[in-house]
C-alpha cells in the first residue's frame, strides 16, 4: 500500500502509519490472514479518525483534520486497490452502503464469551482488563446472533450486523491501545478477522433481501462512482466545479437540474434513457455530525423514516479550506407535505380528506420523532417542507443534518437548530446560547403547528402570511392568536377532537403540552372517530338503499341522504 500521512507531532498520524508499514510487510502464506485482518483494521481506524476529528472543535485538531482529509480519498483508494488483490475481500462499511464485494468463504466463528475468556486466560496469572472490557459485548453478539437465527428477520439480522460491527470497532479500539502487547494484539487480531468474516456471512442474507436497493445503489455509482476512491483529487475539484452554482448540467448519462442553494446545495439528477431518479446534496461539514448520521442509518427502527441514501463521501478539503460532503439518495416524487397539500387541495379536497391526510402524515412524523427519542435524539426542525412522501405513501426525511444527540429530553441551545417561523415561544424568547431546552415539550409545539397546517389547507402566499402571523404570535407569547379554527374543518366532531389537540401541543407553557406517546395516542382516537362516523355514515347509506328498492317512488329518501 503506497500511503503515508504526512502530519508531524500527531500520534494517530503515526500509528496509522506504522499500521500501513507493518501491512506492506505482510508477505506469503503465513501472513494472509494477518494481513487481511490489518486491511480492516486500517479501514475502520481511518474512518473512525475522520469521525472524531470531524466533531472536535480543539483548533489544532481541527488543523490535522484539515490535513488528514485532504489524503482521506487516498486512504480509500489505496484501500480499495488493496481489497481487489484478495481471492475472498471482506466487506466494509456495512452500515453507511451495502457493499457488492465478494464474500470470503473461510469458515470461522466468532467464539462466545466463555470460548473468550479461555482463550484469554494464562494459566498461572490473573486474565488481563484488556480481555475482559468485550466479555459483554460477546454476549451482546451472541444474543443478537441467536434471535437472527430463529427469526430470519431483515430487521434482526441487521440489529445482529449492527453489534458485530460494534464489536469491530471496539477490536480496532483495542489495538490501537495495545500495540506494545505483541501477544494481546495477536489475539485482538485474530477477533477482527473472526467477526469481520461473521459480518460477511451475514451481510450476504440482508443483500438477498434487498435487490432493488442494490440495483439503485448500482445507478447511484454510474452517476457519480468514478469521482469516489480516486489517486488525483482533482476529479472531485471537477466534480464541484460542475455542478457549482450551474442551474443545470449534465454528468454521466444523468441530466442535473438545481433544486435549492444555500447551506445545502440539492440537484435533481435524471437519468437520460429511463425514468430513474436520484437527489444529490452537497453539503457543508459543519453542518454534519458523521457519528449521528451512523448512528441514525444504522438503526433498523430509525431507518424506515428516512429516504433511502446510496451515496455518502467525505469530498475532501479544497484551496478555500472548506469541507464538503456529498451524498446521492432517492428523489421522492411526490414532494414534501406541503407538495401534496397543494395536489389534494387542487382535486377540490373535502375536509373528511384533510383530515385523513392530516392524521396519517402528523402520525407518521410523531412516530418518528418517538422513535428518535427513545435513542436519545432529537429532530428540532419539524416543519412540512422538510418531510417527504415516497411512492409508497410514507413519510421520509432526507435531510438529518439537524439531528442532536439529547440526554433526558435536554438539548444545549448553542447546539439547536430550528427554523424561526415555528418555534416554540421558549425558543423565540431568545435564551442563553449555554441554556438548556426540554425537546419532547419543544417537539410537541412543532408537532401541533404541523397539524394544524395540514388541516387548515394555507398553501402558497397564505401559507406565507401564516408562517409570519405565527412567528410574530409566538414571539409575543400568544401563537394561538395566529390560528384561524373557523374553517369548515374543524366544525364536526371530529375537527373539534383535533382543535384541542392543536390547542393542548402549541400552549406557552412547556410543562402542560402533551408527551409525544400522548399525541399518538390521541390521533389513535381521533381515527377511531373517524372510523365511527364513517361507518355510521355507511350503516345510513345501505338502509337508505335497501328503502330505495323497497320503496322506489320514496324521493324523500334520496333527499334525507343528502342531507345526512
Amino acid at each position: 500500500m503506497d500511503f503515508k500521512l504526512n502530519v508531524e507531532g500527531w500520534a494517530d498520524s503515526e500509528y496509522l502509519n506504522n499500521l500501513v508499514k507493518e501491512y506492506n510487510s505482510c508477505d506469503g502464506e503465513k501472513n494472509k490472514s494477518k494481513k487481511v485482518a490489518m486491511l480492516i483494521e486500517i479501514h475502520i481506524f481511518s474512518k473512525n479518525l475522520y469521525e472524531d476529528l470531524h466533531e472536535n472543535d480543539d483548533p489544532l485538531e481541527n488543523y490535522w483534520y484539515a490535513e488528514y482529509i485532504r489524503s482521506y480519498p487516498e486512504l480509500m483508494n489505496q484501500i480499495s486497490i488493496e481489497l481487489q488483490k484478495l481471492e475472498h475481500p471482506p466487506i466494509l462499511g456495512l452500515a453507511a452502503e451495502k457493499s457488492s464485494a465478494s464474500l470470503s468463504t473461510i469458515n470461522i466463528c466468532v467464539p462466545t464469551q466463555n470460548e473468550w475468556v479461555q482463550k484469554t486466560t494464562p494459566k498461572f496469572r490473573k486474565r488481563g482488563e484488556h480481555y475482559q472490557c468485550i466479555d459483554a459485548l460477546l454476549d451482546k453478539v451472541q444474543s443478537a446472533k441467536e434471535t437472527a437465527s430463529l427469526s430470519k428477520n431483515s430487521q434482526d439480522i441487521e440489529r445482529y450486523c449492527n453489534t458485530l460491527a460494534e464489536l469491530q470497532n471496539k477490536c480496532v479500539y483495542q489495538l490501537a491501545n495495545l500495540s506494545h502487547k505483541n501477544l494481546a494484539a495477536k489475539k485482538y487480531r485474530a477477533l477482527l478477522l473472526e467477526v469481520s468474516h461473521e459480518l460477511n456471512h451475514w451481510a450476504q442474507e440482508l443483500q438477498k433481501k434487498s435487490g432493488e436497493y442494490k440495483t439503485r445503489l448500482d445507478r447511484a455509482h454510474e452517476l457519480l462512482g468514478n469521482t469516489f476512491y480516486c489517486s488525483d483529487i482533482s476529479s472531485l475539484i471537477t466534480l464541484r466545479n460542475d455542478l457549482g452554482d450551474s442551474e443545470s448540467c449534465t454528468i454521466a448519462n444523468f441530466e442535473l437540474k438545481k433544486l435549492a442553494g444555500g447551506n445545502t446545495k440539492v440537484w435533481l439528477a435524471s437519468h437520460s434513457e429511463n425514468d430513474e431518479k436520484f437527489l444529490i446534496r452537497w453539503m457543508n461539514k459543519a453542518d454534519l455530525k458523521p457519528s449521528i448520521l451512523n448512528r441514525v442509518s444504522s438503526n433498523p427502527e430509525i431507518r424506515p423514516y428516512l429516504a433511502e441514501e446510496y451515496i455518502h463521501y467525505p469530498a475532501g478539503v479544497f484551496q478555500e479550506t472548506v469541507s464538503c460532503v456529498i451524498s446521492v439518495g432517492e428523489f421522492c416524487d411526490n414532494g414534501s407535505l406541503v407538495k401534496e397539500l397543494e395536489a389534494i387541495s387542487k382535486k377540490g379536497a373535502q375536509s373528511n380528506q384533510l383530515i385523513d391526510n392530516a392524521l396519517d402524515k402528523t402520525k407518521q412524523v410523531a412516530s418518528f420523532i418517538d422513535v428518535l427519542a427513545k435513542n436519545q435524539l432529537c429532530y428540532p426542525d419539524i416543519k412540512a417542507d422538510n418531510f417527504l412522501v415516497n411512492k409508497n405513501g410514507d413519510v421520509v426525511v432526507s435531510d438529518l443534518k439537524f439531528i442532536r444527540p439529547i440526554d433526558e429530553n435536554q438539548c444545549i441551545i448553542g447546539k439547536f437548530h430550528t427554523t424561526y417561523e415555528c418555534a416554540a415561544p421558549e425558543y423565540t424568547d431568545q435564551p442563553l446560547a449555554r441554556d438548556k431546552i426540554n425537546t419532547e415539550s419543544y417537539t410537541s409545539y412543532q408537532l401541533g403547528v404541523l397539524f394544524y397546517e395540514l388541516l387548515a389547507e394555507n398553501i402558497g402566499d397564505a401559507r406565507l402570511k401564516f408562517l409570519s402571523n405565527l412567528k410574530t404570535a409566538s414571539a409575543n407569547k400568544n401563537p394561538l392568536s395566529a390560528l384561524n379554527f373557523d374553517t369548515p374543518v374543524f366544525q364536526s366532531d371530529v375537527g373539534q377532537m383535533a382543535k384541542a389537540l392543536i390547542t393542548k401541543c402549541m400552549s406557552t407553557d412547556p410543562a402542560t403540552r402533551p408527551k409525544i406517546n400522548e399525541i399518538l395516542t390521541d390521533i389513535q382516537e381521533i381515527q377511531k372517530k373517524r372510523t365511527e362516523v364513517k361507518e355510521h355514515k355507511s350503516i345510513i347509506m345501505k338502509e337508505i338503499l335497501r328503502q330505495m328498492k323497497k320503496n322506489p317512488e320514496e324521493e324523500s329518501l334520496c333527499i334525507n341522504f343528502s342531507r345526512s
